[in-house]
């Protein structure tokens, strides 16, 4: 970070795991990509950014850490070579990885590494965290997405925190073999390098350890560190509010590639630049695809939350820390009306987008593996079928 730029209010777009990849790979909004485990796949007629980058004659690979990112769910398209090692860890994701690098730097490249290491039950490696002598076992518990456990004692949450905080400690430093090897290749300053989470955590504050379900900053507000090639600006923070769709048109404009048309997201290279006059800040959108659909705003000092009808408003105001009020929808309702304003339009302009992109979609039939799951919600909008098993909260399907 210390010769990046970094984001300090980038906010990811789902807090489960699917969702946001689509996202974060198509720059549309989940409402409109339409992917949520186990239901759904990426209409082939959808590109990625890995094809986008394949197509402009890079070699692509994908070395994940987990199989709810596997290649029939369409994030796997674009890349000639795709390895998933099935929540592994990342000190057995790293090695192929850079192998397959130290093969391919002879010409562009594309590298995508996702790990799995910081997710429940929080298990860094033996040593890397401080001895706990209490009785919370975050193991012994069917704790995949999240946990609720009120009335936590302090020492049992600061115990969630050092065991969280272990498990990033243990991947920078396996992290730093990967920048060693830009090293050893002299490719220190010539690749463009980005570090991001497409979520976070609760650790145990609100009596809720993980990330199901939540659309709080804890969990959507994410980082996102970018390191330009050669002569960049100055490395240092950028305060605006981004979104992690902006990710994809940020890397095709910083290449000079095409832009896919109909994506949501806008390029950060303005901000990149160190211009930031040339950027307009506006409302961050987060969706749950869960049994219901859940939206939250981030505006200015506030979030937002309703359901798809906007049932259920409650308002918060959030510091530039992470921490929030509580509700205080019924003492502002001038700012919740605004907000309730922008949830309602930015669903039609999701709308919009998806129109726009059906008739590609409809036009070559529904493709293989793909399910259009829409149904009608109570005002005639975007809604998510859920398969019968995982409405009823079984599996893994509400991560």
């Amino acid at each position: 970070a210390r010769s990046a730029r970094v984001f300090d209010a980038a906010i990811s777009q789902s807090p489960q795991s699917l969702p946001a990849h689509l996202s974060l790979f198509t720059s549309l909004y989940p409402s409109v990509h339409q992917v949520a485990w186990p239901t759904l796949s990426l209409h082939p007629e959808i590109a990625t950014l890995s094809e986008s980058l394949r197509r402009s004659g890079r070699r692509t690979a994908a070395c994940v850490d987990s199989p709810l990112l596997a290649p029939p769910s369409g994030r796997g398209r674009g890349f000639d070579t795709y390895l998933d090692k099935n929540r592994a860890g990342i000190r057995r994701v790293l090695p192929p990885a850079l192998g397959w690098l130290r093969r391919n730097c002879d010409r562009p490249f594309f590298l995508f590494l996702h790990v799995y290491d910081c997710h429940l039950p929080y298990a860094p490696p033996a040593g890397a965290a401080a001895d706990y002598r209490g009785k919370l076992d975050l193991r012994s518990r069917n704790a995949e997405g999240g946990l609720a456990l009120p009335g936590l004692a302090p020492g049992e949450i600061a115990y969630v925190h050092e065991q969280y905080d272990a498990e990033i400690r243990s991947v920078d430093r396996s992290l730093q073999s990967l920048f060693d090897l830009l090293d050893e290749l002299g490719l220190r300053r010539s690749p463009i390098v980005v570090v991001l989470s497409t979520r976070g955590e609760e650790l145990g504050e609100r009596g809720r350890i993980g990330h199901q379900g939540s659309l709080r900053p804890e969990v959507l507000r994410v980082p996102l560190i970018v390191r330009l090639p050669g002569d960049a600006p100055p490395a240092g923070y950028i305060p605006e509010r981004v979104e992690l769709i902006d990710l994809l048109p940020t890397l095709l404009d910083l290449l000079d590639l095409p832009f896919p048309a109909g994506r949501q997201g806008r390029t950060l290279r303005p901000l990149l630049e160190g211009r930031p006059g040339d950027w307009t800040e506006k409302p961050a959108f987060g969706e749950y695809l869960g049994r219901e659909r859940k939206i939250a705003v981030y505006r200015g000092d506030y979030r937002y939350t309703a359901d798809a009808a906007g049932r259920g408003e409650k308002l918060y105001r959030v510091d530039r820390a992470g921490g929030e009020t509580d509700d205080i929808a019924a003492s502002e309702p001038g700012e919740t009306r605004a907000l309730a304003a922008a949830r309602a339009a930015w669903e039609e302009a999701c709308l919009r987008a998806g129109e726009k992109i059906r008739p590609a979609v409809d036009a070559h039939g529904a493709g293989e593996g793909h399910r259009d799951a829409r149904t009608d919600d109570p005002r005639g909008r975007m809604a998510f079928q859920r398969v019968d098993r995982f409405a009823a909260g079984q599996g893994p399907g509400r991560r």
